[in-house]
């Protein structure tokens, strides 16, 4: 379901949540983490029905919370749960959550999406996805499993430095995970929550990159986003903090070399 912003599902949500209150079928658990992770090498066309199963992320700790300041490249971005440091769930089977105060001016969200498979069913509050906006979702049947879970894809354009921090769900105030380590579920509040940063330092809740990254120019015109630090051990050139490789700034033309053209250099 891309971008769909309208689809009701009050039974289906409401029914998974219920398992949070009947404290003998439901655990309370701490440890969920719900993160942003851009993945810089994604370049987003309109013709990609949807990006689910594109984050290119193991782990955590390695997710990349930033991004450049490009309004002429869209860049797509996930929220993601994880598992890692919870005693218990090891999938998700619902989820809700919310994007604190940004400013929307210096965002233009183009397309999104859910990345929790067909069976899914969500409520969002009226203008999802934009500041202080909400969505809750549901599997119908099922769940997805594993300790990293892709939630939701997001494409825009950034055309100022902006941070857009994940929060709370504004219909309910809370932001909350259902995990799957029995057929049951279990609750677990996501108070660890991180944000994603457009020419600006996101926050990685896992521990994960503190410094700025950037484009970096390694052998053969390879762009990679980096640390500066890191840049320069792998012998590459740093592009700046923030910095994308959409396009690639490794490109370097091709001179045309001939004999003549030699001996022109020369005379």
């Amino acid at each position: 379901m891309r971008g769909d912003a309208r689809l009701l599902i009050p039974a289906v949500f409401l029914g998974a949540l219920s398992l949070a209150a009947r404290p003998a079928m439901a655990d309370t658990l701490e440890g969920a983490v719900l993160f942003a992770h851009l993945n810089p090498t994604i370049q987003y066309t309109s013709s990609t029905p949807s990006y689910e199963g594109q984050a290119d992320l193991s782990i955590c700790e390695e997710a990349i919370p930033q991004g450049a300041v490009d309004e002429e490249h869209a860049q797509v971005w996930f929220v993601m749960a994880s598992f890692s440091n919870s005693p218990g769930p090891t999938g998700l089977r619902a989820i809700e959550f919310g994007f604190g105060a940004y400013n929307s001016s210096c965002l233009a969200i183009i397309d999104f999406g859910h990345c929790l498979g067909s069976d899914v069913q969500q409520i969002t509050t009226g203008a999802w996805p934009g500041p202080g906006e909400g969505i809750a979702m549901a599997h119908t049947h099922g769940s997805a499993g594993g300790q990293l879970v892709e939630v939701y894809w997001i494409a825009c354009y950034a055309y100022c430095p902006v941070v857009v921090p994940l929060d709370v769900n504004p219909t309910t105030a809370n932001a909350m995970v259902i995990g799957v380590s029995s057929d049951e579920g279990d609750l677990i509040y996501a108070e660890n929550r991180g944000s994603i940063g457009f020419g600006q330092m996101g926050h990685n809740p896992c521990g994960g990159v503190a410094n700025p990254t950037g484009a970096c120019c390694l052998w053969d015109d390879q762009c990679s986003i980096l640390e500066e630090e890191e840049c320069s051990a792998e012998g590459g050139i740093y592009q700046g903090d923030f910095t994308s490789c959409l396009p690639n700034p490794c490109d370097r033309p091709v001179i045309e070399t001939t004999w003549g053209l030699l001996k022109k250099m020369y005379e």
